[in-house]
Parts: structure tokens; sequence; C-alpha cells
């Protein structure tokens, strides 16, 4: 149990709590910091004693830095927005499994936080790849930073369930597969000891999860305000603005089929997403395979062509000199 002593309209309170903070309790001093909690208040013993509050765990939002405590510039945003940082303790702990009911609140109230983030040209977003998020060293690190990425979409699925309408205000959320570029980069996942690992060498699944949809994609699912397409498979390039939520595992027919049990993956919470233009700067490794496949083929069209040409050529020559041969050749004593 932990004791925090805290300052109510002017007044004393003991909060008595199980949980507070992994940040606080991993330092010796703590600034007075912005808190909230539910719980029952306990009469004092006396008069003199301050009033004792018992609850379950605390609400931090920092309103600014305390140099014992430095918070990412991501934290400090969501915080801003109404997120509970003190969850970051229960996401780190659930990184690299699947969502679960123990963090749904957390989930759902990162989601309505990054929503209501909007670009700041003060804080800008790190540009990461899917390598980055999946690297074991880095991607505790990165939980709850502000990120962006660049992707291509692959499907959009609307999420319904009406216990979300209490939580997010709507009974639904959108969720986005799609893929980014690794680069030069090689993940491989273990599927199983005796088997060889998964590899991945060109692009890896990225999940985002969003409450709306940007208007040029939300025109390809809803029509006259109500969604006519629940799932759509759709590839575009975009450019996305959000925070990583953390690493998590769900089920794909992909590693299913290699005998894997789960994919494992980066799930993003979005605040922007903008389409990008195919360009020389933007264009992904499928799109330069397909351009190096095409400048084989022409290579190999023009070898034949010369081949061909040769060749007739050969012909050309042949026949001529058969042409300048008289009919029958002269015998040796004849000559």
């Amino acid at each position: 149990m932990w004791l925090v002593n805290a300052m109510i309209d002017g007044e004393e309170v003991g909060m008595l709590c199980r949980d507070i903070p992994a940040q606080w309790a991993s330092n010796q001093s703590v600034l007075p910091q912005p808190l909230e909690a539910t719980g029952f208040q306990v009469v004092s013993p006396s008069p003199q004693a301050p009033a004792l509050v018992v609850a379950r765990s605390l609400r931090w939002r920092p309103a600014q830095g305390d140099p014992n405590l430095p918070i990412p510039a991501g934290w400090s945003l969501l915080a801003e927005e109404g997120f509970d940082i003190a969850q970051f303790a229960l996401i780190e702990g659930r990184n690299r499994s699947a969502l679960s009911a123990e963090e749904s609140s957390a989930f759902y109230s990162f989601l309505k936080a990054a929503d209501r983030v909007q670009t700041n040209a003060s804080v800008s977003p790190a540009l990461v790849g899917p390598q980055d998020l999946l690297n074991p060293a880095q991607a505790e690190q990165r939980i709850g930073q502000f990120v962006r990425m660049r992707l291509e979409t692959a499907r959009i699925q609307q999420i319904v369930d009406p216990s979300l309408k209490s939580r997010i205000g709507q009974a639904y959320y959108w969720e986005i597969d799609a893929f980014g570029d690794l680069g030069n980069a090689e993940i491989s996942l273990t599927i199983d000891e005796d088997e060889p690992p998964i590899t991945f060498d060109n692009r890896y699944p990225v999940t985002l999860a969003m409450l709306r949809l940007p208007p040029f994609l939300e025109s390809l699912v809803v029509n006259d305000g109500k969604v006519t397409k629940a799932m759509l498979m759709h590839k575009t390039l975009i450019r996305v603005d959000g925070f990583f939520y953390r690493l998590w595992t769900y089920e794909t027919d992909f590693v299913s089929g290699k005998g894997g049990d789960r994919q494992i993956g980066p799930l993003i919470a979005v605040s922007r997403i903008e389409p990008q233009k195919v360009g020389a700067a933007g264009i992904t490794l499928r799109q330069m395979g397909w351009v190096a496949a095409g400048a084989f083929l022409i290579g190999l069209l023009a070898i034949i062509f010369y081949l061909y040409r040769t060749g007739r050529t050969d012909r050309q020559i042949r026949s001529m000199r058969q042409e300048a041969l008289p009919d029958v050749l002269p015998k040796l004593d004849d000559v």
C-alpha cells in the first residue's frame, strides 16, 4: 500500500492506495503533481488527523515537467488531452501480447486522447518505420511516443460494440491494416523452435486505430452519413501522425499457414492521416520491384531483338556468298 499526501481545496488529505504511477515509485523526491482518484473517505481517528481516502489507484495528469520525473513529449501531449499517463505502467506490462479486457479502459482512453491531439509545430512527430518499433531495445521506450509513418493501406474495417458508447462517445471505431516499408532491414519471427523463422524483408504490417476516418477514406465507406461498407479492401499511400500504443499480437492467415500462432506488430492510435502521391521520393519497394522488372524485361527484349538482327544479317551474308559461288565446284585435277 502507498500513502500519498494530497491537498484538496487547501486541506491536506491522505490517499491510501494500492497502486501509484511507476515513475513515482522509482524516485525518492516528487514535486507536487496534479492527480485524480476515486475512492471512499474513511473517518479520521481524531479531529487533528487529516482525512483519509482509500482508492485503488491514482490518475496522474502532469501539467508541467518535474526534473525528477522526465516525461516524453508524447506523454505530455496525451496528458493535456485527458489521458492518465499512470496507465503506461499497465500498457508497458502488456507489451507483445494480445489486447485484453484488463487494459480496455487504458486503450480507449488512449484512443480518445490521440484523436484530440492536433499536429503541433512545437512537438514534431518522430519519423519511424516498422523496424524501429519492432526493435526489442526500443519498443518499450517508444510506447506513448508521437510518431509519423509512411504506409500503404490494405484493409479498412469498422469495429462495432454498443458498450463503446459510454467509453468513447460512439459505438464503433475504425481499424486500418497497412504495410510499412522495411528499407534494408529484415524481420524474423520465431514460430517454433523446430521450424525456421518467418522472414520479412520487404514490408511489414502495421495496425492503425482511430475514432474518425479522414474524408478521402470516409467517402469510400460512408454514403449520406451511413456506413455502407463495414469492411473494404483498399490500397493507397498515406502519411500517419499518431501515438505508438505498444506491440500487440493477433491472428493472421499468413502466420497460421506457416504453422505459427499469432502475428506481432505495432499498434498506432491515429491523430491525423494524409494521402500521399506516388513520386520519386515516395516510391515503395513494391513499385521499385515493378520498375526493376520492367527494366529487366526491356533489356531482355533488346537482347532478343539484337540477336534476331544479328542472325538475320548473318543469314543474308551467307546467302550472298552462296549466290557468288559457281553451281559446280571445280575438281582439283581441273585447276
